[in-house]
């Protein structure tokens, strides 16, 4: 099996990184292949502001445009503690 490839994506403003995504390409044996986002933050001073958003938005586009045919991503939030799982095709 080849590596995963995880790299890491950020959104800065004003030189300042805001929002960063942890994400590799995957594959298996029930779906197609798809970007799989481990983590997405966003600084707390930078939240409600739509970074996290348009992160993920440039995330799935540029998965799009490399042949993914989803993007999923696993969250977990700190402030309600249940896990959220999403498929964005």
């Amino acid at each position: 099996m080849r590596k995963d490839g995880y790299c890491l994506y950020a959104l800065y403003k004003d030189k300042q990184v805001v929002s960063l995504a942890g994400l590799s390409w995957r594959v298996n044996f029930y779906n197609k292949r798809h970007v799989f986002i481990y983590g997405l933050v966003t600084d707390s001073a930078h939240r409600s502001f739509g970074f996290g958003e348009k992160l993920l938005s440039y995330i799935h586009n540029w998965a799009k445009e490399n042949g993914a045919a989803y993007v999923a991503l696993n969250l977990e939030s700190s402030e309600t503690k249940p896990t959220v799982s999403m498929k964005r095709n």
